[in-house]
């Protein structure tokens, strides 16, 4: 018995099956997280409502103090007085939004923000798969992969992360559509306002141009607008950082001040980065820096393992590299730039940074995959490690939820 992963009709209604992922993800970490609550002391913590709100915890802080009081830089930055100049501004922004036309507590805000952006981030995930023929079984059986990733919590919390993938995934949905280049554009914005990898994503609408036209003038400028257009997010919050604190820079001023992070563009030729066992994973229990260091490793392992795949179907006689070129790219950018960043910080952090990464990981593999016969008993190993991932999430969810420190 085999699964064949041929373009055939996809999950019928996209939008609709984003916004029931969505929820269903959601439900899944209050559940997770309401069962952790049950033993704290406190009865006014155990409840649902309490849960939820604990869900703004950690960075949200940070997010919220700028959304709430704007940014502000010290005289002299310190180890322990660096300023709030930490984080890029398009999710405090937006929460500003939602708390001045609904008048929600700053916490709710932020939650709001990042939920109501998993709806859109899902949505045009599937778009995408549909876009290079994944089937409506293998969207799926990728959906839930992803859905076990151990830092998939980290969608519908009070972080970036989905309003980061959202306006990622948006921008590449509708640069390759007819009329789409302002909303291209405008997603491309909120994504380079929202985290510093951004910036180089932009290249993908003209990588994608190239990738469909070959060096076909019109089709080139486009990708080439979209990408220019999408920069201003980013290169607008160093510009007013130069206006506002006399520094363009600032943001990296305080990350190393704050955080001591000194980029390591040698990162991937650094031994330590591949000397990881697997009892890290059992350490993870304790302390979630041995995980983070084992995700930093076998992330960058697996981003190895596509690329002689690669190589081994050109063999077979398949001309789909070109068309997949562009993924490789966005995948190869959101490994490299946190690995180079968190480095020589023992890679914190990782597990979050390697959950988006896997997004246009999925659909690389989705496409490569597409036309392959793949037996059943294939799929059990993938399903176990699946299992396992979902299992280090549910601890890790329910850690966060208690206040504790995941990553």
């Amino acid at each position: 018995m085999s699964i064949t992963l041929a373009p055939v009709a996809s999950l019928r209604n996209p939008v609709s099956a984003g916004l029931l992922i969505a929820i269903g993800q959601l439900l899944f970490v209050l559940l997770i997280g309401w069962n952790a609550r049950q033993q704290l002391s406190d009865p006014d913590a155990r409840t649902l409502a309490a849960t939820y709100r604990a869900l703004a915890n950690w960075d949200s802080g940070w997010y919220q103090s700028i959304a709430e009081n704007g940014y502000s830089v010290p005289e002299r930055m310190t180890k322990e007085n660096f300023g709030t100049v930490c984080f890029f501004p398009g999710y405090p922004l937006l929460a500003c939004g939602v708390h001045w036309l609904t008048g929600l507590d700053w916490p709710y805000a932020l939650l709001l923000v990042s939920q109501l952006a998993c709806w859109p981030l899902w949505t045009y995930f599937l778009l995408l798969l549909r876009s290079v023929g994944v089937p409506g079984r293998g969207q799926a059986f990728i959906v839930a992969l992803i859905l076990c990733h151990p830092a998939a919590y980290f969608l519908v919390v009070g972080y970036s992360e989905s309003l980061f993938l959202a306006a990622f995934l948006g921008m590449c949905h509708w640069s390759s559509r007819p009329g789409g280049i302002w909303l291209a554009a405008a997603h491309g914005i909120v994504m380079t306002a929202t985290r510093i990898v951004g910036l180089p994503l932009v290249a993908f609408p003209l990588l994608a141009a190239w990738s469909a036209s070959g060096m076909t003038a019109r089709p080139l400028w486009r990708g080439l607008l979209i990408g220019i257009a999408a920069t201003l997010g980013g290169l607008g919050f160093f510009a007013w950082c130069h206006f506002r604190f006399g520094r363009w820079d600032t943001y990296f001023l305080t990350e190393q001040a704050g955080w001591g992070i000194k980029p390591n563009y040698m990162a991937l030729f650094r031994s330590t980065l591949y000397g990881v066992s697997p009892k890290r994973f059992v350490m993870a229990l304790k302390d979630p820096q041995p995980f983070d260091h084992a995700m930093a490793t076998f992330t960058v392992l697996g981003f190895y393992l596509l690329v002689l795949s690669e190589v081994l179907l050109a063999l077979r006689g398949d001309r789909g590299f070109r068309r997949r070129l562009p993924w490789y790219v966005m995948t190869a950018f959101l490994i490299y730039v946190p690995l180079a960043g968190q480095f020589d910080r023992q890679f914190a952090s990782f597990n979050r940074y390697s959950l988006v990464a896997m997004f246009p990981c999925a659909i690389l593999c989705g496409d490569a995959a597409r036309h392959l016969r793949i037996p059943s008993w294939a799929l059990i190993f993938p399903a176990i490690v699946a299992l396992g991932c979902l299992l280090f999430q549910a601890f890790f969810a329910g850690n966060f939820l208690l206040g504790l420190w995941t990553f």
